[in-house]
This record gives C-alpha cells, structure tokens and sequence, in this order.
C-alpha cells in the first residue's frame, strides 16, 4: 500500500497533537486515565460485538465485490479508510436515527455530498509534504477560529470571515487540482481513479442494512432498559421482551419512539399477549400523531410569510417557535446553573453560556442574542424568528423567578417587576399565550 503525503501529513500531525497534549497537560495521570477510561469503554463485549459483526459484514461486502469483478487488491488501502473512517463513525451514531429513510439520506450524504464530492476531487493531487503540513495544520487552526466566533453574535463577522477565508484556500485548492489534471491528465490512472470513486459509494452503501440493524437492536435494548426502571423486578419477563420485539415490526421508528408513558405500562405486563396489546395501542398512538404532525408541518407552510394574527389571537407564521423556545429554556437553565456554581452572577460569554454543539434543531447561525446588565445580576436572551416574531427569556438575581418575554420587537430592558415587556411566570402568571400555546410536534401519548 502506498500512502500519499496527504495521508502521511494526517498522521504526522494526529500523533503530534497526541504528543503535545501530554507534553503540555499540567495532569498528565489524569489525561492517561481519561484516556484510559475511553479504551475500556471500547473494550465493553458490546461495542466489540458490534465492531466485530460490522467487519465482518465490511469483509462480506469486499469479498462479494471481488467476485464480480469491482474490487481487487489495490483498493486496499482506501477500503480500509472507508471502513474505518467513514462506516464505523456512522454505525457508532446509528441511534440517532429515527427511521430508515434518515440512514438512507445520511449515508448518501456522506458518499455523494458536495463535500464528499469535493473531496474526492482534490485528493486527485496532493500537495508536497511540507505544503500538506502547513495546509492541514491552517485549515485546522481556521475552522476552530471560525466554530468559536460563530457562536458569539459580537464575533459572528469574525467567524464569517474566517469562513470566507477558508473557502478561498479550497477555491485555490481545486484550481490546483485542476490546471494539474488539465496538464498531466495522461499521467493519471483514471481506470483506478473511477475505481476508487465507485468504492466510496458502493462500499458505505452496501452497509445500510447492517447500520439500520444495528441501530434497530440498540435502540430496542435501550427501550427495555428504560422501562425495567419502571419495575420492581429486576429484569422484564422474558415473554413481555418477546412481545416488545415482535411488535415493533422491525421498525426502527417505533422502537426509537418508545417512550413516555408505554415505558411504564409495558412494565406492569406480564405474558406475551399483554404486551402485543400495549404494542398494538403505541403503534396506533404513533400512526395518529404522524398524521397530525403532517398536518402541523402543511399548517406551518401555509402561514409562512403571512403577517397577522389568527381568531385566538396567535400569530400565525409560527415556523421555528418550537424550536426557539426549546432553545431558550435550555440556556435559562444553563444561566441558572452558572450564576449558582460560579460567582453568583450572570456570564456574558456565548461561549461559556451556549451549547459547544450549537442548539438543536436551530440553524447553525441561530441568531440567539445574549444581553447581561453590567452588575450580572439580571439578564435576557431572545431569538427573531422566521415569522418576524421574537421570543425570549431572562432572570434576575431572584433564582426562582422565570422570565418570559414576546413581542413583535426585541425587549428593550431587562426582566424586572417593574419591566411591562417581561412576565415571571413563577408567581403563576401566563407568560403570553404565544408561549403558553404548544407548538411542539406531537410525540407518542
């Protein structure tokens, strides 16, 4: 196998990351423990069953594919990067999907993405060595730059520029690749070329159904799991897992679903009928809430862009009120739990307030401003909305107070009894009833 230098450079640079960090840490037992602590959790029965039956199905489908003639030997290397670093990561987080159609979409676009496309393309004609070091380590260096100011709205220029840089080095990247190609497309082997192209989408996608199995199982596992806690035995009765497993229909849908109330009442059944009934009742549940999921979602379409409030008073273009208000009520918490734990005051700092992985469910550049009054003791967050509304929330140095803000302008104060804009809704007020109105999609019941 010969590696290029874009791959040398990669583990040049990944083993001296690794070097670094311990030559730098104050603790190094600590980062050995952590690390440590890593490899045994990797070396659970568990997740080596997995990774097991995972390279062998991998070895199946390589096997197969040299049979009818569309892999051979010198595919070896890049089958191993696929494997490795493109299949397994996917299989670790298969129980973040919740249906089929999610695998299916997320595997094509890992394979056939512009992203993977595009990298696909320029590794066509790697830098020098030393051009790949000094490009790697950059590229590196500019996307934490640029993940860190986009989470502050005070730096978010600085991240776009960032991001705006990098972009430029791909464009220079690709033109490269291109006036090489263009020059020396003689040189190139394109029957090997098209070969590896053809394995980076065939291989991961011949592992689809493994993927949607293994998340199945799991998901499946974690639902039992969940509702032994509901019993006073120590395992659910054989027959009622039997039952569970049988009704789910091999869907991974109902069994990534299961959840609220169904865990308890599969719980307290005993035979093997009892929880087919309980199945039966959750697939209904699920069916009738999909249906009226759909049309929320058709609602939520209708009234995009339209201005204006509806019969009950409620605005009507209410697309990503969900969403914000999850958002917000998770940095309310995460507020309360700062001013508590460290200093009795409010933090200013996006980067220590928001989530590091953004908000879920928000777009990347979520749009959450974040005010705290010069004393950090009172503070207010609130989002503009696609509909053109705003929504928000805040707190004072009164920890039980809960604060809640809508309007069709942003709150020009911060909360406090004598602020009109903001309602604690603590002292059993109603917040507004775009707040109080349930805009969330519906779940089993």
């Amino acid at each position: 196998m010969e590696f290029t230098s874009r791959e040398i450079a990669t583990v040049i640079i990944t083993v001296s990351f690794v070097l670094l960090s311990f030559s730098l840490s104050e603790n190094r037992k600590e980062l050995l423990q952590s690390l440590l602590g890593v490899a045994r959790a990797f070396a659970a029965w568990k997740v080596w069953t997995g990774v097991l039956a995972y390279l062998a199905v991998l070895g199946c489908a390589v096997l197969s594919a040299y049979f009818l003639g569309v892999w051979s030997i010198d595919l070896l290397k890049d089958t191993l990067i696929i494997g490795f670093f493109v299949g397994l990561p996917i299989l670790f987080n298969s129980t973040d999907f919740k249906n089929g159609l999610q695998v299916v979409k997320h595997v094509t676009k890992k394979v056939l993405g512009v992203t993977a496309l595009l990298i696909l393309y320029i590794n066509l004609r790697p830098l020098p060595l030393w051009g790949e070091l000094v490009l790697q380590v950059s590229l590196l260096f500019l996307t934490m730059v640029a993940v860190i100011a986009k989470r502050d709205p005070n730096t978010a220029s600085v991240g776009k520029f960032v991001g705006g840089l990098i972009s430029f080095i791909v464009l220079g990247l690709i033109a490269y690749v291109t006036v090489h190609v263009f020059k020396h497309s003689t040189e190139f082997d394109w029957e090997r070329e098209f070969a590896t192209f053809e394995l980076s989408v065939w291989l991961p996608v011949s592992l689809i159904p493994f993927i949607y199995l293994f998340g199945l199982i799991a998901s499946c596992e974690a639902a039992l799991i969940r509702a032994k806690f509901h019993s006073d035995i120590e395992a659910l009765p054989l027959p009622v897992r039997l039952g569970f497993l049988a009704d789910v229909h091999g869907s991974l849908r109902y069994a990534t679903s299961f959840s609220g109330r169904w865990l308890p009442e599969l719980a307290t059944q005993s035979s093997f009928r009892q929880a087919l009934r309980t199945m039966r009742e959750y697939r209904r549940s699920i069916r009738s809430n999909t249906r009226e999921n759909r049309r929320r979602r058709r609602r939520l379409k209708e009234n995009a862009g339209v201005t204006g409030v509806d019969e009950d008073g409620l605005w009507l273009d209410r697309r990503e009120f969900h969403e914000t208000k999850e958002a917000l009520e998770r940095l309310f918490y995460s507020q309360i739990g700062l001013y508590r734990h460290r200093g009795s005051r409010y933090w200013a700092d996006p980067i220590v307030v928001f989530p590091s992985g953004g908000f879920a469910n928000l777009p990347e550049n979520h749009g959450v401003q974040l005010s705290v009054r010069n004393d950090g003791q009172a503070w207010g967050a609130w989002r503009h909305t696609p509909g053109d509304f705003y929504l928000g929330v805040g707190g004072t140095s009164d920890l039980d107070a809960h604060w809640r803000y809508a309007g069709e302008k942003e709150p020009a104060s911060y909360p406090s009894p004598k602020s009109s804009e903001w309602v604690d809704i603590s002292k059993g007020l109603e917040a507004s009833p775009e707040w109080d109105a349930d805009d969330s999609p519906l779940r089993p019941a």
